[in-house]
């Protein structure tokens, strides 16, 4: 039995709309349920008040929208006093100075790189004292063989 449309309402069914929206009326449960999905679903990924909004309003109606304003900033002010779990981090010490230069190295390598010779990757080696740097290029990550051959015989071991 379909009902008579309203002055704004039509009625699919049983279901109310008003200009193609579903209309929700004062369910705070399928409210809440609402803003859940919009705003701290996957889908909302806690995207704030105007995004979740406009993305409710697009397919629901109720009076008083607007507190979805206030559910949004609710809900951050309970992320912001949410108690800490851990020992808070301390201060950032520094590394000692190494005191003779290739005592102390970092390495890293770029990869991604376009096939040169069929090398993909460059195998990076930096005196953490004089900055000096070599920079060997490689077919794979796990192939840095070139270290024996190239650092260790002019600098000796690290």
């Amino acid at each position: 039995m379909t009902q008579q449309p309203c002055k704004h309402y039509t009625f699919n069914g049983d279901v109310p709309r008003r200009n193609g929206k579903l209309v929700v009326g004062n369910d705070a449960g399928l409210k809440t349920k609402i803003l859940q999905h919009f705003h701290n679903s996957g889908i909302g990924g806690h995207s704030g008040y105007e995004l979740t909004y406009r993305n409710i309003k697009e397919q629901f109606h109720w009076k008083g929208m607007k507190e979805v304003k206030q559910w949004v900033q609710q809900f951050l002010i309970r992320q912001q006093n949410k108690p800490l779990l851990h020992l808070p981090d301390g201060n950032l010490q520094p590394l000692p100075s190494p005191d003779r230069a290739w005592k102390s190295i970092s390495i890293d390598f770029i990869v991604g790189l376009p096939k040169s010779k069929f090398m993909t990757v460059i195998f990076v080696i930096i005196d953490r004292l004089t900055k000096y740097a070599h920079f060997l290029p490689l077919s794979h990550c796990r192939r840095h063989t070139n270290l024996m051959d190239n650092v260790v015989k002019l600098h000796g071991w690290p």
